[in-house]
């Protein structure tokens, strides 16, 4: 909707509605999976575009124009992927994208957010 949130409107979101938050650092995908086992749900910031403006070909299929993106990323399977949450996807539904997708979707971005409680 060409409306920016960042991490500080997360953060406010989830304290009025009596949550936690941390940041994640690295936000690696190692580390987002460390959060998820701890029983946080993570937002990550991430961009479909290299450095150079061309669509990256090693994270999950790019919905609408989105660019500079949140996602959430709820949990995990069993063989260690992620269920990400990606309200542009063209799904519609959760997917499964790979540890690697991960860390190519958040290369040179912005970061990783861990939510506690509601």
């Amino acid at each position: 909707n060409s409306s920016y949130t960042g991490f500080g409107g997360i953060e406010r979101a989830v304290a009025a509605a009596g949550g936690t938050t941390a940041m994640i650092n690295p936000a690696t995908a190692e580390n987002i999976a460390t959060a998820i086992q701890n029983g946080q749900s993570v937002v990550i910031s991430g961009n479909f575009l290299d450095s150079e403006g061309n669509v990256k070909t090693d994270t999950w299929t790019q919905g609408g124009g989105a660019k500079e993106h949140l996602v959430a990323i709820t949990g995990m399977t069993a063989d260690g992927n992620f269920i990400v949450c990606d309200p542009a996807h063209p799904s519609s539904a959760p997917i499964i994208a790979t540890p690697e997708q991960v860390d190519a979707f958040m290369s040179g971005n912005a970061g990783a957010i861990g939510i506690d409680g509601p």
